[in-house]
């Protein structure tokens, strides 16, 4: 079976993170710590460096002047694992974030890791 693109991981997360539930096969809801410092308004920005995936609905691209957004770190692929890194930034700067590790064939590893820096 060839490997999950990381552009539908991508969307996996963002659709997990907009509904707050679970990713499939997991069992705590996707959260972002900071959550609040985004804008309240019914798109969450988010920035296109290291995007592969379409957005789904409730997401934009951020504009250049907005000071909260989402933005992926790059894919972390190692070994049979595909890991995406998923960050709120504040005037450009890491904030908090999730890791979420997925298996090659796209099941997810292990329950999302939250982190604030």
């Amino acid at each position: 079976m060839p490997p999950a693109p990381v552009s539908q991981l991508q969307r996996l997360v963002l659709e997990a993170l907009q509904a707050g539930r679970p990713l499939p096969g997991g069992s705590q809801a996707l959260t972002i710590p900071d959550r609040a410092f985004l804008p309240s308004g019914p798109e969450i920005p988010v920035a296109p460096e290291h995007l592969e995936a379409s957005l789904p609905a409730g997401f934009r691209l951020k504009d250049p002047d907005e000071p909260a957004y989402l933005c992926f770190r790059p894919a972390d692929a190692t070994g049979d694992q595909v890991c995406l890194t998923l960050e709120l930034r504040l005037g450009g700067r890491p904030l908090s974030g999730t890791r979420v590790c997925f298996g090659e064939d796209g099941t997810l590893v292990a329950d999302p890791v939250q982190f604030a820096t």
